[in-house]
């Protein structure tokens, strides 16, 4: 027997009214139809009555003996002017489900000035068949409960039960334990059921607590937040599939106060931080707990000890987390080398969350000299009971992927992985990594590309290098390119940025530098020469702030509205800044917290502090090597003093000067970018303010 699943979606022009029941009849009005040959026939969905109207979507289900129906669409220009809802345009099976449940779907059209009555199908159906037909939906006066027209048949019809349909599914997450419930038809065969991604690229297994014909309960332990998801419900020989369900919506435990933070080593000046991830994870708190899931912020990073010249040390992760960006504790030992082909160093972490599954991955270097990348994977990310469990191989190399343009010779760079879902939602991946190119630039280290459209995160293919990468090597004086990573504005008109660490540069204010992707339609994933800007130094671009003195090896993380930027630096910190968009522009928060620790020269140094939203306060750091009278004065981007402070007396060391955001005049000045100038004290430098209420 074969089964067909219909799924009709009504595009009316109206909200429709509420119908308690479904009709269902051939046009000639008889719920029978019977054919010695292949036929084209009519069959008509509609209201119990002319006061009603039909509910927005329905279902036909079918079950046939060995026959084919085809669904007929028709002219939309012929159909769409009359009163009857039309099928002017079938869509075919849209995924594997799909296909072995025969399912369509059929859009209609109605040219009335109401929503329709009744509805109509023309079908063609071949000399042999027979089969029998009910329409289901959600009753629109209460979306749990499922009404039902009555069966018509086909040539005396047949005795098989209807498949399994899944007309709404919804789910509940409070705490590690996740409920499903779902509402549909033939629900009571199901045997099996499980979420995932539409994609199909993972899966979360669950157990069925209870079922009805047209109810579904199943849950699963899952702590993690899940992504959009589909129910698939196994019954027979057909899996049903939902509607999408929302992702989950957790409220994040953001800091409640300061916009800039960092992390120091527990072990400097002895150890020092390099190449890390920053991620954020929501853990759902024990059953009678506060409430709501418990956010993490989680830092894993390189440990160097400074004795050792040679990086021979690096065999280690540090893994350090902190709900407030302040107050870190520090696992020493997270993940380390292994006698495999990563027994000599562990480099560069990137994290990703997949499903319910983390990922991290890694660069490993073999005792061949080798480098290779690699991934560890952990079902909670969480404090000192995280255990990550690695691939006993490499996923990605030149060797092993076939990149052509890149050196396979051992010890040649291929490492310092950036993984993202790309585009976000697809259930595909882009990898940024280090290379080093032998073709087009000359063996120096060019940021490569690679590919998994598949979502099998084990699975990847060379996409190429970045041109502009190339550019840079060659013509704009990157030794060295190291640490790839990206970003994008978050309105409309911000295009991506591409940010990576030039590692032979001397200038310890000149490391970080990004290129921008030259138009905001440019994609991530776009290699080609001449897409991408020409670099920025991220000192240059912030206006020369002695606070980047040092800084390398980036990281972004966006959180809801939130954007948070991070980067090492020589005196053993992480720091941890707020960005501040304005379209495409942004800034960095900055902090007083640590203001006297990162070894800006000749110990002067002037910046801002800017609070979170609603704040409507900014203090200002002011560092000078003897003290003296200073003068600071705030200005609007079109140069217009707004405010100032003349003939203030700050002590040697740090000072601190504050504003609240007012006038001169006293009234609150807008939001938006201001510049602020100090002057005096052996100082004269300008920093840039961002006003956020």
């Amino acid at each position: 027997m074969k089964r067909l699943l219909w799924l009709v979606a009504l595009l009316l022009l109206l909200i429709p009214g509420v119908s308690q029941a479904i009709q269902l009849h051939w046009s000639s009005g008889a719920d029978t139809l019977t054919f010695a040959g292949a036929t084209r026939c009519m069959l008509v969905v509609q209201a119990d009555s002319a006061e009603v109207t039909l509910p927005p979507e329905w279902r036909l289900l079918w079950v046939g003996d060995s026959t084919e129906v085809t669904v007929v669409a028709l002219d939309s220009l012929q159909i769409c002017a009359g009163d009857t809802a039309q099928a002017y345009h079938v869509d075919g099976p849209a995924t594997p489900d799909d296909s072995t449940a025969h399912r369509v779907t059929a859009q209609f059209c109605s040219g009335g000035s109401s929503t329709a009555e009744r509805a109509t199908y023309v079908l063609d159906l071949p000399a042999w068949g027979r089969g029998k037909l009910k329409a289901v939906a959600l009753d629109p006066a209460d979306s749990t409960a499922v009404i039902e027209s009555n069966e018509v048949t086909f040539n005396g019809g047949v005795n098989d039960v209807y498949a399994p349909t899944i007309l709404t599914a919804t789910s509940d997450h409070p705490s590690s334990t996740l409920t499903v419930t779902a509402a549909g038809v033939g629900l009571s065969s199901i045997v099996s059921a499980a979420l995932r991604a539409p994609n199909n690229s993972w899966s979360v297994p669950l157990s069925i607590v209870e079922h009805s014909d047209s109810r579904l309960v199943a849950s699963a332990e899952v702590p993690v937040p899940l992504s959009a998801t589909v129910l698939a419900a196994r019954g027979g020989s057909t899996t049903a599939v939902s509607p999408l369900i929302a992702p989950d919506e957790l409220e994040l435990e953001l800091p409640s106060s300061g916009t800039d933070a960092f992390f120091k080593e527990p072990d400097w000046p002895a150890v020092r931080p390099k190449d890390f991830a920053f991620y954020y994870t929501l853990h759902p708190y024990p059953q009678g707990g506060a409430g709501k899931w418990r956010g993490l912020f989680h830092l894993l990073y390189i440990r160097h000890f400074n004795n050792d010249q040679q990086d021979t040390s690096e065999v280690t992760f540090g893994h350090a987390w902190s709900s407030d960006l302040v107050n870190w504790t520090t696992d020493k030992n997270a993940f380390h080398t292994l006698a495999r082909w990563d027994a000599q160093h562990v480099w560069a972490p990137s994290i990703i969350l997949q499903g319910t599954t983390y990922y991290m991955f890694y660069t490993g270097v073999g005792l061949d000299g080798r480098e290779r990348i690699g991934v560890a994977t952990t079902s909670y990310l969480d404090t000192t009971n995280t255990v990550w469990q690695r691939d006993s191989a490499e996923v990605f190399d030149p060797v092993r992927n076939s990149v052509q343009w890149a050196k396979k010779a051992a010890g040649r760079a291929c490492r310092d992985p950036w993984v993202t879902e790309y585009p976000a939602g697809s259930g595909a991946y882009a990898m940024l990594y280090v290379v080093q190119d032998s073709i087009a630039a000359n063996s120096k280290q060019v940021v490569g590309l690679a590919s998994c459209p598949s979502g099998n995160l084990r699975a990847w293919q060379d996409a190429g290098r970045y041109w502009s990468t190339v550019n840079d090597a060659l013509y704009w004086g990157a030794t060295r390119i190291e640490s790839p990573m990206a970003f994008r504005a978050p309105t409309a008109v911000g295009g991506w940025r591409l940010m990576y660490t030039d590692g032979g540069q001397s200038n310890p204010l000149k490391l970080l530098r990004f290129e921008t992707g030259k138009s905001a339609s440019v994609a991530l994933t776009d290699t080609v020469q001449g897409r991408w800007s020409n670099p920025t130094r991220l000192y240059d671009y912030l206006g020369s702030d002695p606070l980047l003195y040092n800084w390398q090896a980036s990281e972004h993380l966006r959180l809801g509205d939130f954007d948070f930027f991070a980067a090492f630096a020589d005196s053993g910190r992480i720091r941890i800044s707020r960005m501040s968009w304005s379209d495409s522009n942004f800034v960095l928060h900055q902090s007083l917290a640590d203001a006297g620790g990162v070894g800006a020269p000749e110990g002067r140094r002037f910046f801002a502090a800017s609070g979170l939203p609603g704040s409507r306060h900014i203090e200002f750091g002011v560092v000078s090597p003897r003290g003296g009278v200073i003068r600071l004065a705030v200005y609007d981007v079109l140069g217009r003093r707004v405010w100032d402070v003349r003939d203030r007396q700050v002590g040697a060391g740090m000072n601190r000067v504050g504003w609240n955001c007012v006038d001169d005049t006293g009234r609150r000045v807008p939001a938006g970018l201001y510049f602020a100038r100090c002057t005096g004290a052996g100082l004269s430098d300008v920093a840039k303010v961002v006003v956020v209420y």
